[in-house]
């Protein structure tokens, strides 16, 4: 995790290593000899430096002069894009670039000026972690103090002061959930989930603290993070009984591809939840049902909850935006065709440019690939993939990129696919969203079987095996995937009994 334009930075959970170190073969092998191999199964909140990096920066930094060290121990706290002057004003630098000089000889930290304003950076990206582990704590809690007054950007302030905060601080935490509130009013939900995990460590009141970790969760499921909310799952569990936590359990199920469990979990949370009295309660919940009917393309189910949705929150609140992005897909399957695009026509005007506008356009090209108009899809698709400068949900993201490599195949551009393939599948299996997976793997097995890479095909055609109790988002590409897969090698009988299950799995007369 880490910061977004204009979002938090969380640096309990790193410094975006992981994506740097997999450039570097020399650390990954390292690190593959080096972290116990349960490790890799988990959730990890970062990459550790490998011992020769550790040897390497302790050497370093043995050699560097005090001003050096000061700079060293400025960026690892900053973090690695930041600009030149707050590093130098942090290390209490007047004459920075004689320092700079020093760090390039030693092969310790470049000077980056490609794009405005100039940075310093280490040389090898895990000297980040390296550096920063040798800080001793006092010194570190007065780095980040001290770096919270250099920042502009609230959610760099806020990260920078909860690394400075060892114990409870309950004005921190409020204003943590305050900031969290106005990122979930944008759907940045990787900024709400990191603002309210810390909140709910800083929170003095343990009712308080469980309440900001449920939402904390809930906003990482929401962001796409499904491994590390899955690695908090025994903490929520431990919770007493109650609509949230019932309705975080049911979220992660939907998203995880378990439809009894969802649907057992979000049916507790709506018949214990007063919407009555807490409305924005019943909101939520009754949004989770509407993602439920969604995967399980239940037309009548999407409409009735995204109705329902729009009853208990007021326009244009995040909650009521996320299920209009789904109800156009409601009222095409309830066919009610002449409907369903007038949802994203009216909302897409007052979403420019932040990251609710990732799941209208989502849900607009979802509904331009159902009524044929591909190339159109294709645009919209490629349009909610990006989450870099505007925030968003991997989520969304992921199903956009999934859909994307349907329309690319579609199109006859295969190349395109597979790249798009590539790419999300990378992210999709990191990121434990199993009800995904058929999706992809569909388009995959497909492409490599048209091209007759049998052993490839076979790959993704075994990973979109589903369980019995699937969504029909999954079970319906599971079986196309087989199908074309026995058309391609002309078994055109086994092609036949692949098809033979969607038969049973008419969303329209409901027989399963």
């Amino acid at each position: 995790m880490g910061k977004q334009k204009g979002g938090f930075y969380s640096f309990e959970h790193g410094h975006l290593l992981l994506w740097q170190e997999w450039g570097n073969p020399q650390s990954v092998i390292e690190l593959l000899q080096e972290v116990p191999s349960e490790q890799w199964h988990g959730w990890l909140p970062k990459l550790p430096p490998s011992r020769r990096t550790r040897a390497r920066v302790a050497s370093q930094l043995r050699r560097a002069s005090p001003e050096l060290l000061r700079m060293a121990e400025a960026v690892s706290v900053l973090g690695q894009d930041a600009p030149l002057q707050q590093v130098a004003a942090l290390a209490q630098l007047s004459h920075f670039l004689p320092v700079v000089d020093e760090g390039h000889a030693a092969g310790l930290l470049r000077l980056s000026m490609d794009r405005q304003p100039s940075a310093v950076h280490f040389v090898e990206p895990s000297a980040t972690a390296a550096v920063y582990q040798q800080i001793a704590p006092t010194r570190r809690f007065t780095l980040h103090r001290a770096a919270a007054e250099l920042v502009a950007d609230e959610g760099a302030r806020l990260g920078h002061l909860v690394a400075a905060s060892p114990g409870p601080q309950e004005l921190l935490a409020l204003q943590l959930v305050a900031y969290a509130q106005r990122q979930a009013a944008d759907g940045c939900w990787s900024e709400v989930a990191s603002a309210m995990l810390s909140a709910s460590r800083l929170s003095l009141d343990r009712r308080d603290g469980d309440l900001r970790l449920l939402r904390g969760v809930d906003a990482l499921i929401g962001a796409g993070d499904i491994t590390k909310a899955s690695s908090l799952v025994g903490v929520v569990e431990s919770m007493p009984p109650s609509p949230l936590r019932a309705s975080v359990l049911g979220y992660l199920a939907v998203v995880t591809g378990r439809r009894s469990t969802a649907a057992a979990q979000l049916a507790m949370a709506w018949r214990t939840v007063r919407e009555d009295l807490d409305p924005s309660a019943g909101a939520r919940i009754a949004l989770r049902h509407t993602l439920h009917a969604l995967a399980d393309w239940d037309g009548e189910g999407i409409v009735a909850w995204g109705e329902r949705t729009a009853e208990l929150a007021e326009a244009p609140h995040h909650v009521s935006v996320e299920a209009r992005a789904m109800y156009g897909l409601g009222l095409f399957a309830s066919r009610r065709l002449d409907e369903a695009e007038r949802p994203y026509i009216d909302d897409l005007d007052t979403t420019v440019g932040n990251a609710q506008e990732q799941r209208l356009l989502m849900g607009y090209a979802w509904l331009a690939l159902r009524t044929d108009d591909v190339e159109t899809a294709r645009l919209r698709f490629e349009e909610a993939v990006p989450t870099e400068y505007r925030g968003g949900s991997l989520r969304i993201s992921l199903w956009a990129e999934s859909w994307l490599a349907r329309c690319q195949l579609i199109l006859g551009d295969w190349d395109a696919a597979a790249a798009t393939i590539a790419h999300a599948s990378v992210r999709l299996e990191s990121s434990g969203m199993r009800l995904m997976r058929p999706l992809l793997c569909w388009t995959a097995a497909e492409l490599n079987a048209m091209r007759g890479d049998w052993d490839r095909a076979e790959h993704f055609l075994s990973l979109t095996t589903v369980p019995t109790d699937g969504y029909r988002s999954m079970t319906v590409p599971a079986a196309l995937a087989r199908a074309r897969y026995h058309e391609a090698r002309a078994n055109y009988e086994s092609a036949l009994e692949a098809l033979r299950p969607l038969r049973r799995a008419d969303p329209v007369t409901d027989r399963r």
